[in-house]
């Protein structure tokens, strides 16, 4: 491939190699986290931690998330479950793997984690921030088959 360069009464040629093929496709977009994105502003670096409580319509806490605490504009994103269970500790070994023996303590966690989260139903949800003394709330809702909860 050729491309052409003039300056002033002359024409120049440079050649230039063709694209190589990448590994990668730089068309393709990343989709965004699954839930609710909650967006929020500091002006300045808060000396505490920045909490972000979602209560549902009867003022009970669902989740509580821990913010970044960056000046200026933050994003922290709600995967619309609840608060995680309290670790599944098992006290028997599998059907299928009877070879799989508890620990010392006479149990053993359980496999991807051990702490379950429930998805939240559709409905409307407060968010509050707060930071220190000072605190801000605004309404999340949604909706059965709303793009809210969709890949």
């Amino acid at each position: 491939m050729r491309s052409y360069l003039r300056c002033g009464r002359h024409i120049a040629f440079r050649n230039s190699a063709v694209p190589v093929a990448v590994d990668y496709d730089p068309t393709a977009g990343q989709n965004p986290p699954y839930g609710a994105s909650i967006n929020y502003y500091l002006k300045s670096v808060p000396s505490g931690d920045v909490k972000i409580r979602i209560e549902d319509a009867q003022g009970q806490i669902v989740r509580t998330l821990t913010g970044t605490k960056t000046v200026g504009i933050n994003r922290v994103n709600w995967d619309l479950r609840g608060e995680q269970t309290k670790e599944v500790r098992l006290r028997t070994s599998p059907a299928y793997a009877p070879e799989v023996r508890n620990g010392n303590e006479g149990w053993r966690l359980a496999p991807d984690g051990a702490r379950l989260s429930l998805l939240m139903p559709p409905g409307t949800y407060t968010v509050k921030l707060s930071r220190r003394r000072h605190a801000i709330h605004s309404a999340i809702s949604s909706k059965k088959g709303s793009e809210l909860g969709r890949h």
